[in-house]
C-alpha cells in the first residue's frame, strides 16, 4: 500500500477521533455550565432567604423557594431545603439536582447525566461578644471577674486568676493559658475576626448636640430618639446617662466616681472614643456599648458591673470582683451573611 493509501485509511479515523474530542468538549461544557448556573442560583437563594431570619423565621423557606423559581429552577429540578440547618436558626442548607441532556455521548448510549449542588448559608450578627480585643496583643486577665457572655481576642489569651468565671466561650486566634476551669468552653486558633470600623468624624454632621471642646457630664443626662452627642475633645462622666443614642468623643472618655448607677440594662447608649476609655471607682454600674477602634479600654474598678459590651483595640481589666452582663443591644445594627459550603 502506497502513502496515499495510508492517508485514505487513517484520515477517516482521525476525523472520527477529532469529532469525538469536539463532542466530548461540547458535552463537558454543557454539564459545567448547567452545574455552575445551578450553583449560582442556589447560593443566591440561600444568601437571600436566610436574611429573613432576622424578621420572620417562618418566611425563610418560602422566600428561598421564591428566589429559586425566579432564577431558573423549574419543576423538573429536585430541590431540598433544610431550615433550620444543624439546629441553627441562622443557617440554611439548599440542595438541588438537575438532569442534563447530552449530545455526542447520547450516540454511545449516555443520554443524560445528573448534576448536584449544595449551598449552606449562615447569618452572622456582628460582634456578639461581651469582651472583644481587636489587636493581636495578649488579652491578660488577672483579677476576679464574672462574665455572662463570650470573650474574643485576635491574639493569645492569658487568664491568670482562679476567680475568673465565664459563662460563655473564651476564644482566641492564638493560644489560651488559663488557671481557671470556670469557663464554659475554650477555643484556640479560632478564625480572625475584624472589628467593624466606625469613622467617628462621620457622626460630626449627624450630631444633635455638638461641643467643640471637652466636657464633663456631672448631672443626669437623658438621650431621646437616638440622639447623638458629639464632643471634639474629651468627655468625663460623673453622673447617670440614660436613654438611647450615641455619645462620641474624639479624645478620651473617662468614667469616675463611686457608688454611681451610670445606667441600667434598659438603656441603649453607645460610647465611642477616638482614643481611650477609662473606668475608675468602686460599687458602680455602667450600661452601654463601649467602643474604641484604635485605643484602649482600661477597667480599673472594683465591685462594679457592666450591662453591655467592651470592644477595643486593647483591653485591660485591673480591678476585682466585677461583673459583665451583655444584653441584646449590638455594636452593629447590621447582619452579615456568608456561605459555609
Amino acid at each position: 500500500m502506497d502513502k496515499k493509501g495510508y492517508v485514505m485509511v487513517f484520515l477517516p479515523i482521525i476525523f472520527i477521533v477529532l469529532f469525538g474530542f469536539i463532542g466530548l468538549a461540547i458535552d463537558l461544557s454543557i454539564v459545567v455550565y448547567n452545574k455552575q448556573h445551578l450553583q449560582d442560583v442556589v447560593d443566591f437563594a440561600a444568601i437571600s432567604s436566610i436574611q429573613e431570619a432576622t424578621k420572620n423565621k417562618s418566611q425563610v423557606i418560602r422566600t428561598s423557594r421564591e428566589y429559586l423559581n425566579k432564577n431558573g429552577i423549574n419543576d423538573i429540578d429536585i430541590v431540598k431545603i433544610i431550615y433550620p440547618y444543624d439546629g441553627d436558626d441562622y443557617k440554611i442548607k439548599i440542595s438541588a439536582s438537575r438532569k442534563v441532556k447530552l449530545t455526542f455521548l447520547s450516540i454511545l448510549g449516555f443520554k443524560e447525566t445528573t448534576v448536584l449542588v449544595n449551598s449552606i448559608a449562615k447569618l452572622n450578627r456582628d460582634l456578639r461578644y461581651a469582651i472583644f480585643q481587636n489587636s493581636n496583643d495578649v488579652l491578660y486577665i488577672n483579677t476576679a471577674i464574672r462574665v455572662e457572655g463570650n470573650i474574643h481576642s485576635n491574639g493569645d489569651i492569658n487568664l491568670q486568676s482562679r476567680d475568673i468565671i465565664v459563662n460563655g466561650i473564651v476564644e482566641g486566634v492564638g493560644k489560651i493559658n488559663s488557671r481557671t476551669t470556670n469557663v464554659s468552653q475554650f477555643i484556640e486558633n479560632c478564625p480572625y475576626i475584624k472589628m467593624p470600623y466606625y469613622n467617628i468624624q462621620d457622626y460630626r454632621n449627624k450630631a444633635t448636640i455638638y461641643y467643640n471642646n471637652s466636657i464633663t457630664i456631672d448631672n443626669k443626662l437623658t438621650l431621646n430618639q437616638d440622639q447623638i452627642i458629639f464632643v471634639n475633645g474629651d468627655i468625663t462622666v460623673k453622673a447617670k446617662t440614660e436613654g438611647r443614642g450615641k455619645i462620641i468623643a474624639t479624645g478620651n472618655i473617662t468614667f469616675t466616681g463611686n457608688d454611681i448607677i451610670y445606667g441600667t440594662d434598659k438603656d441603649e447608649i453607645m460610647f465611642m472614643a477616638g482614643r481611650n476609655i477609662w473606668f475608675s471607682g468602686t460599687k458602680s454600674q455602667y450600661s452601654g456599648i463601649f467602643y474604641t477602634y484604635s485605643g484602649e479600654i482600661n477597667f480599673s474598678c472594683s465591685n462594679s458591673s457592666v450591662y453591655g459590651r467592651l470592644y477595643a483595640n486593647k483591653i485591660k481589666l485591673i480591678g476585682g470582683n466585677n461583673q459583665i452582663y451583655p444584653y441584646n443591644m449590638e455594636i452593629s445594627d447590621t447582619w452579615s451573611t456568608s456561605l459555609v459550603e
